[in-house]
């Protein structure tokens, strides 16, 4: 079997597996026909992408027999499904593409040639490399100082692993283009100065991904070779905001004389110069563009792919349709579709790409973001059926023609070299029932009535939800409706807005209703006024707008500070009930949870609004923070209902958006220790979540001496800083509690702590930060779980082996179980090889270790009690 369809199969088999997990957890809380309906099936299916392994059947057959005895019991369906799991990890481990490891309780590490054996800590951890070992500490992250600067400080001052180290992680960072260019200058003077040796071992930290990018930079800063390395480097927007600065730089221009340089170097400076240009290309520039890309293909055909990726975009900013079309289908049916940036595809369907559209006219076919890679796969449309499929669900012409169009190329081509993959289904349907609206809309209809439980972004994409409003508010004011213009407008608002649509809206607005803007924060006293002193109409509109600011927290998108407040939104949205026009709008907002589940809950203290759900007979306490996309509200409450029902569950959130520092940590440390400490053991209290709220999380946890569970945190504020550059004020602005180095080692030393890290630079380097801080204690009790994922976002569903909810009731009793539990046998690591425990822990991609350390001895063992992948 090979590669791609091993990982097809481990994937089919664990999607299936989850949903198995997913049915039978809802069954142990409830009965339900529709849910338990699905399960034979799903069974069924599972046995059959394992060809029928035996230990799978067996494990089937287990879950079979616990069904038919009705509900089924929480222990016998977790059993049960540990026994599936257990299963599936043998059935796929030819196919993981990963040894499996034991790692024995208390082994020694091996220090043979500074590696470890097999069977030991190596095997576990990939046997990745250890970081270069000096004496000097890393310099700090930058803190309010330009990056720039920073950068040709850290090079300037004395060129050492320590500094290379330190500069490293940022070639993941979000820079623009000159503070990239200051980065690689920094880099090459570091490795122009160090010992080759040096150099390599600092490039092989973080499992070695900067290796390949550090190699040539001990070339001359000027080399043609090492231009075009550093403008290959990183994804689309790094290379595409680097290459016109380092050009500029060294006073290139591909683009004018072509000739003089490599394909490479060609390619990229094209890809820069398109993704810069207007909408509508000038005939010369196109041109030019052109040249290029043929002189490119003319050094290396093999480029041929790429050359042609970027003619197709060349084309359709040069309105030239059918010759995009063209060179679609050619990439299409020669598996290349790959090299494509899905987004212009779109474009080029919904006809939005082309420079000459009226891109009003053009309402985009863009589903919500975990829903538009459902069907807009264009690796995978080689084939004239799939092309059908969509056309299929298209009801205007102008879409259907395009699609008809690249189905003939096609097929005139031949066989597709990549197999053809059907939309998926959800997406498919939702795909065909917003262009259906969009055809209605064409037709002199209102889309709104027909896609009223739609109209959200759990379904569409806020551009495509604005655009639908923004349409109602046309036919409204067609038909001389201006407060049901009014309202559409206001909701388009609501998802997108610019400067054309406030100023629309201005042109609606009573006299003395205040003037849109994206700060609400301008608005929300003229709004007040009006909903106090206006007319019927007048007061109607204010309402609706306070209603929504205090629902969603902003009155449209991009607001610098938002505020969710359940309380002031209800008598506001039943207040506008009584209206036909405004009622669908205050039914739904009645009836979601803001309303119906936290508003009950909502309690405050200290200054800080909090949910508290008390449970009867509970002993302890769950406290859950928002990150960053939740701080104006609460997160996970309605996931949580369920779960946890031994613990009283409280809520916190960070209105002020500083990661819950300076004041706001004061506020919640005072509010937390009246109304949990004072009232719970410390072993009964768990805080969770992760990023943002998973900093919380360990702050507050390190501060009273409590369980913690968080993936991905931020550990030091300035290191975050270099990653997300939108959020760069509030991080900067922390004075007090901006990084966990702040609290000593004793407190590390009371809280038992599960910690879950993908893969990304960003939170490597931050665990790397605790991991620092955990070598220094005498006493820990440990879960460190690292997995290959890139995504900050989200890790904890992605590495649930079912639903999230369970793995956090595993998590907590294995942290409440830890440090009641005997030390493993054996001496204990000391001295070099705890250290050495410590770094190869830190180098690991992956790795799932249980760590105890009591008197100075660490002991570990593998993590199995989590529940997790």
């Amino acid at each position: 079997m090979n590669a791609a369809m091993s990982a097809d199969v481990r994937a089919h088999a664990l999607e299936l597996a989850a949903t198995i997990r997913e049915a039978l957890v809802h069954l142990v809380d409830r009965e339900s026909s529709s849910i338990r309906s699905i399960l034979p099936e799903a069974l069924v299916s599972v046995e059959a992408a394992v060809s029928g392994h035996a230990g799978v059947r067996v494990a089937c057959d287990a879950l079979r027999a616990l069904l038919a005895g009705g509900r089924p019991a929480p222990q016998p369906t977790l059993a049960a499904l540990d026994g599936l799991d257990q299963a599936l990890a043998a059935a796929l481990q030819p196919f993981s593409g990963v040894k499996s490891a034991s790692w024995g309780p208390g082994q020694r590490l091996p220090q043979e040639d500074g590696a470890l054996a097999p069977g030991g800590a190596s095997e576990l951890l990939h046997g990745t490399p250890p970081e270069s070992r000096g004496d000097e500490a890393p310099p700090p992250f930058a803190h309010r100082e330009a990056y720039a600067d920073y950068f040709s400080r850290l090079a300037q001052s004395r060129p050492s692993p320590a500094v290379l180290r330190r500069l490293l992680p940022h070639l993941d960072a979000a820079l623009d283009g000159a503070e990239r260019l200051a980065l690689w200058q920094a880099l090459w003077s570091c490795v122009s100065v160090l010992p080759e040796g040096e150099v390599e071992r600092v490039a092989a930290c973080l499992d070695g991904r900067y290796a390949d990018a550090l190699r040539p930079l001990r070339q001359e800063w000027s080399a043609p070779e090492l231009i075009e390395h550093l403008c290959g480097q990183g994804d689309f927007d790094v290379q595409t905001t680097l290459t016109p600065v380092l050009l500029n730089h060294h006073g290139l221009d591909p683009l004018a004389a072509p000739a003089g340089h490599g394909a490479g170097l060609l390619l990229q400076a094209a890809r820069a110069e398109l993704a810069q240009a207007p909408r509508q290309l000038e005939p010369s520039r196109a041109a030019r563009l052109e040249r290029a890309l043929a002189q490119a293909q003319a050094i290396d055909p093999s480029v041929m792919p790429q050359a042609l990726a970027l003619r197709f975009e060349l084309a359709l900013a040069a309105d030239a349709e059918e010759v995009a079309t063209g060179i679609l289908a050619r990439l299409l049916q020669a598996g290349e579709g790959h090299r494509l940036r899905a987004d212009r595809v779109r474009a080029w369907l919904d006809g939005s790409a082309f420079g000459a559209a009226d891109v009003q006219r053009c309402p985009p076919l863009q589903l919500a973001p975990g829903l538009q890679a459902g069907w807009l796969q264009p690796a995978r449309w080689g084939g004239v059926a799939v092309l059908q499929v969509l056309q299929q669900a298209m009801s205007r012409e102008i879409p259907r023609q395009r699609l008809q169009a690249l189905a003939a190329h096609v097929a005139a081509l031949g066989e597709p070299v990549v197999p053809p993959a059907s939309p998926a289904p959800q997406a498919l349907q939702l795909l065909t029932i917003l262009d259906k609206a969009y055809a209605l809309i064409e037709g002199g209809g209102d889309a709104v009535p027909l896609l009223r439980e739609l109209l959200h972004r759990q379904a569409f994409a806020p551009s495509a939800l604005a655009w639908i409003w923004r349409a109602s508010a046309s036919w409204h004011a067609a038909r001389g409706d201006a407060e049901s213009e009014l309202l559409a407008l206001t909701q388009a608002r609501r998802y997108m807005s610019d400067d054309a649509l406030r100023t629309r809206l201005s042109r609606c607005l009573p006299p003395k209703a205040p003037q849109p803007g994206c700060d609400w924060r301008e608005e929300e006293a003229g709004w007040q006024a009006l909903a106090q002193r206006g007319k019927a109409a007048e007061q109607r509109t204010a309402v609706l707008q306070l209603a929504t600011l205090y629902t969603d927290g902003q009155l449209e998108p991009g607001s610098p500070y938002r505020r969710q407040q359940a309380d002031l939104a209800q008598p506001l949205w039943r207040g506008l009930l009584a209206d036909a026009r405004y009622a669908p709008l205050a039914q739904a907002a009645l009836a979601e949870p803001l309303q119906t589940l936290l508003r009950p809950a909502w309690q405050q203290g200290h200054g800080e609004d909090y949910l508290w759900f008390e449970r009867p007979g509970a002993r302890g306490v769950f406290i859950v923070f928002s990150c960053m996309a939740t701080y104006f509200g609460f997160t996970e409450v309605a996931a949580l209902q369920g779960a946890l029902k031994d613990r009283h569950l409280m809520f916190v959130r960070c209105p002020d958006k500083n990661w819950y520092s300076d004041a706001s940590f004061e506020r919640v440390q005072a509010l937390l220790r009246e109304r949990v400490a004072a009232h719970f053991a410390a072993a009964d209290v768990c805080c969770w979540y992760g990023s943002m709220g998973g900093h919380a999380a360990l702050k507050f946890a390190l501060s009273f001496g409590w369980q913690a569970v968080v993936f991905n945190p931020q550990t030091d504020l300035d290191l975050w800083a270099a990653f997300r550059p939108k959020e760069r004020a509030e991080l900067w602005g922390a004075d007090r509690h901006a990084s966990l180095d702040a609290w000593p080692v004793e407190a590390w030393e009371q809280v038992p702590l599960y910690y879950a890290c993908g893969a990304w630079s960003a939170d490597r380097e931050a665990l790397s930060m605790v991991l620092r801080r955990l070598r220094q204690c005498r006493r820990l009790d440990v879960v460190i779980e690292k997995f290959d994922d890139l995504n900050h976002a989200g890790l904890m569903n992605r590495i649930c082996t079912g639903a999230p909810t369970l793995t956090l009731e595993r998590i907590c009793q294995r942290l409440r179980a830890l440090p009641l539990l005997p030390p493993a046998e054996g001496p204990g690591l000391v001295g070099a090889d705890a250290q050495q425990f410590w770094e190869k822990l830190d180098e690991a991609r992956a790795a799932k270790v249980e760590i105890q350390v009591r008197d100075g001895r660490l002991r570990w063992r593998p993590s199995q009690d989590c529940s997790t992948r």
